[in-house]
């Protein structure tokens, strides 16, 4: 198998979300599954996209994962995209660092938080010499209605999206 590493994981009402990166160096994927109550698997391994550095943020109704997305032909950026409770993403989610036009690619993983608003909050930094931006969307803005993805979302799969959402 392919070795995993930078392993994050979030308490849900059923157990909890387990994600982690794997594959070969230079190519990386997050992947991501449910675990029970005692930790044991409840259901499939998912691979959300190319990328790394993966951290989870438990939410009402699972959690916010958000990575550095790495695609080829565009530089890193900060991707969050919702996780049911049974370990599935959404089928499209947000590029976060993207909110801020004009800016390079992203440096390490970033620290999200969630408001008592529901709002989820991102903190990371630009390898361009800025040192952080915060930005904050709503938890429901990462997920896209089954089988739609609305304009400026990521899919799952890793599709280079349009800037999207607004920064408060």
């Amino acid at each position: 198998g392919r070795p995993a590493a930078r392993p994050a994981v979030a308490n849900t009402a059923t157990g909890a979300l387990l994600a982690w990166s794997e594959g070969p160096p230079g190519a990386p994927v997050v992947v991501v599954r449910a675990l029970d109550a005692k930790g044991a698997p409840s259901g499939p391994s998912h691979v959300v996209g190319p990328g790394d550095l993966p951290t989870l943020t438990s939410t009402a109704t699972g959690a916010a994962l958000s990575f550095i997305r790495r695609a080829e032909g565009t530089p890193p950026h900060v991707a969050v995209v919702h996780v049911g409770e049974d370990g599935a993403p959404a089928p499209s989610g947000v590029i976060v660092s993207e909110l801020v036009k004009g800016r390079g690619a992203v440096s390490d993983r970033a620290g999200v938080a969630l408001g008592e608003d529901g709002r989820l909050g991102f903190a990371f930094t630009y390898v361009d010499g800025m040192r952080g931006a915060v930005r904050s969307i709503k938890d429901e803005g990462c997920v896209a209605p089954a089988g739609a993805t609305p304009a400026g979302s990521a899919s799952a799969a890793g599709s280079a999206p349009a800037p999207a959402g607004s920064a408060p």
